[in-house]
């Protein structure tokens, strides 16, 4: 049996979760289009993966790039998605406050030159690339605002289990897309069916994208009104 188009697949699923964070939480639809938009345009990194990594089915070529046009699909799925997990599974939103502007905010660039340096100048495997220098860019965003601790902790939590969890599905559905990993010059453990390395990097991609709007805009967190008025009503009882 053929294996499914790997991103088209992958789109498919996250679909239903897309829609329904979009249609519950208006308050958060202008930072999920936000962060889709800007992973999209991380998405054609996929291609530094291919083929040591993997080498996943492309069903509609960009320009006639080892890409698909899917890829970016995934990667506004993957940044509207990853980037209000936390905030909806606590029931929270956002508000700019300046006093949370930092003079050391602009380290968080060390993430993606880390990525660079790692490329030109390792022999690792563009996973390692991408997991180390991820986690670069997770240690400044805490160091400069360690008010986002929970939030990086908990999108990493929540975006791990559901990525993993379709992931699951996925295979389940379609088993020959485990063909899709190199599973020979780049050893693959599993945790149940689902390679490892895709959980971490569920868990490093959500604990970076969830704070990543408020780090950047000078946001933080707040109970949402209607809970935070049920929660004192309780306390009056």
């Amino acid at each position: 049996m053929k294996y499914m188009p790997t991103y088209f697949g992958a789109v498919i699923l996250g679909i239903p979760l897309l829609l329904f964070l979009f249609y519950s939480r208006p308050d958060l639809r202008h930072k999920m289009i936000y962060m889709g938009i800007l992973i999209t345009f991380v998405a054609p990194l996929d291609t530094f993966f291919i083929p040591t990594y993997w080498h996943p089915k492309i069903l509609m070529s960009l320009f006639g790039l080892p890409i698909d046009i899917f890829t970016l699909l995934f990667g506004f799925e993957l940044g509207s998605i990853a980037s209000v997990l936390y905030e909806e599974w606590s029931k929270r939103t956002f508000v700019s406050d300046k006093k949370k502007r930092h003079p050391l905010k602009y380290i968080v660039l060390l993430g993606p030159i880390s990525l660079f340096i790692l490329k030109e100048f390792t022999q690792l495997n563009f996973m390692y690339d991408v997991l180390i220098s991820t986690i670069i860019a997770i240690a400044t965003i805490i160091l400069v605002r360690p008010d986002l601790l929970y939030d990086v902790i908990y999108s990493g939590i929540l975006f791990s289990v559901i990525y993993g969890s379709l992931l699951s599905l996925y295979l389940f559905l379609f088993p020959n897309v485990i063909l899709a990993w190199n599973l020979y010059s780049f050893p693959q453990h599993f945790i149940l069916n689902i390679p490892v390395y895709e959980i971490l990097w569920g868990f490093v991609s959500g604990a970076f994208i969830g704070p990543l709007y408020e780090f950047t805009h000078d946001d933080v967190l707040r109970q949402l009104p209607q809970f935070t008025n049920s929660r004192t009503k309780k306390r009056d009882r």
